[in-house]
């Protein structure tokens, strides 16, 4: 058996370690209830773009978004939804859409005519690309906003999961949290939306690579219904 003795610099250490962590916890509690805002005072400035929170990009206020504008001096923060807004967007037409595929799944002809969708959105990546080598930003971004590359795309493709779920799988901001159900929807969602974000920042092999990444996405769909 140990003597008392042997044991003392153990129980030293245990004790250290304790004492250390109760200090550290109640520095936290200092800091956070007299040094750091209250979560009412960000509430009431987080739209203040002189303010270090988050500067608007929350609010769905247009005039938010104005304000972003003149601290930024980009004229793009205009055109970019806040997450409320892109929620939003979200649960007015994903969430609908996804619960009338699971309670009615969609008959042939909805298929075939969400099959034309993506053979379309294939096709005008060609144009997407020789934009892009050419350096017409403004060009490539409109075709980007434009159906069915926009909200046409996605629709098609939530449709076509039913067709094949493994292969699809759920859009790119509802698949993350289901085990193994990220496939070419979100691939090709996440591949347009980083293009469209760098946009002018990205250059020329990294923004055909986004579109390639898009493209392979979409092939890969189309082989996978049988629309090769």
């Amino acid at each position: 058996m140990p003597s008392p003795l042997s044991l003392l610099p153990l129980a030293l250490h245990l004790s250290s370690c304790v004492l250390l962590s109760s200090l550290l916890v109640s520095y936290e509690d200092y800091d956070c209830s007299r040094n750091k805002p209250s979560p009412a005072a960000l509430t009431r400035r987080f739209n203040d773009p002189a303010h270090p929170s988050t500067r608007g990009l929350a609010s769905s206020d247009p005039a938010s978004r104005l304000r972003r504008f003149a601290y930024d001096g980009d004229a793009a923060a205009l055109s970019i939804p806040s997450y409320n807004e892109a929620m939003a967007g979200y649960r007015a037409t994903t969430l609908p859409l996804l619960r009338k595929l699971r309670a009615e799944p969609p008959a042939a002809p909805e298929l075939a005519s969400a099959q034309a969708q993506v053979a379309a959105s294939l096709r005008l990546l060609s144009p997407l690309s020789t934009l892009l080598r050419s350096g017409d930003d403004g060009g490539a971004r409109a075709l980007l906003l434009s159906p069915p590359l926009s909200s046409s795309l996605d629709a098609a493709l939530s449709t076509l999961r039913s067709a094949a779920p493994a292969l699809v799988g759920f859009p790119w901001n509802a698949c993350g949290w289901r085990a193994g159900q990220c496939g070419t929807h979100a691939d090709v969602q996440e591949a347009l939306g980083e293009l469209g974000k760098g946009l002018g920042l990205y250059d020329e092999g990294e923004a055909l690579f986004c579109v390639g990444v898009a493209r392979r996405a979409l092939e890969e769909t189309l082989a996978g219904i049988g629309g090769a």
